[in-house]
C-alpha cells in the first residue's frame, strides 16, 4: 500500500514538473504569436526557461527511463517513461511546427523561421534525446 501512494506521488510531482515546463513554453510561444515579443526576445525567454527546468525536468525524465531498464515488467516505469518520451516528443514537434505551419500559409519570414527552429533545436534537444535514444536504439526497449 505505502509503495503504491509513493508511486503515485511521485508521478504527480513528476507530471507537476513537466506541466508547469510545457505552460512556461506555450506563454513564450502565445506571447510571441501576439507579436508582444519579437524573435531575439522569443529565443531568450526560451533559452533561460530551458536553463531553469533543464537540471530538474532532466533528472525526473532520468529517473523513469533509467528505473524501465532496473525493474523491466513494471507496469508504472515503462509507462510513466513512454508516456514522458510522448509529451516531450509531442512538444519538440508543435516548437518545430509553430514556425513552419504559417510558412505554409505564406505567412512570416521563411529565414527568421530557419533562425528559430535552428535555436529551438539547439535549446530543447536535451527534452527528446534520451528518450527517443532508450526507445529506439535497443532491442530492450521492447516491452515484455
Amino acid at each position: 500500500m505505502k509503495r503504491t501512494v509513493y508511486l503515485r506521488s511521485r508521478k504527480i510531482l513528476a507530471f507537476t514538473w513537466v506541466g508547469c515546463f510545457i505552460v512556461a513554453i506555450l506563454i513564450g510561444m502565445f506571447i510571441y504569436s501576439k507579436e508582444w515579443i519579437d524573435d531575439p526576445a522569443l529565443i531568450r525567454f526560451l533559452k533561460e526557461i530551458s536553463k531553469i527546468y533543464l537540471p530538474f525536468v532532466g533528472a525526473i525524465l532520468g529517473y523513469f527511463l533509467q528505473r524501465r531498464i532496473k525493474i523491466a515488467g513494471s507496469a508504472v516505469s515503462e509507462s510513466t517513461g513512454l508516456l514522458l518520451a510522448f509529451i516531450f516528443s509531442l512538444l519538440w514537434n508543435l516548437l518545430i511546427l509553430f514556425f513552419l505551419v504559417p510558412l505554409a500559409f505564406k505567412i512570416g519570414n521563411f529565414n527568421k523561421a530557419m533562425s528559430n527552429i535552428d535555436s529551438v533545436a539547439e535549446i530543447f534537444s536535451w527534452l527528446v534525446a534520451g528518450s527517443i535514444g532508450y526507445f529506439f536504439a535497443t532491442e530492450k526497449s521492447v516491452p515484455g
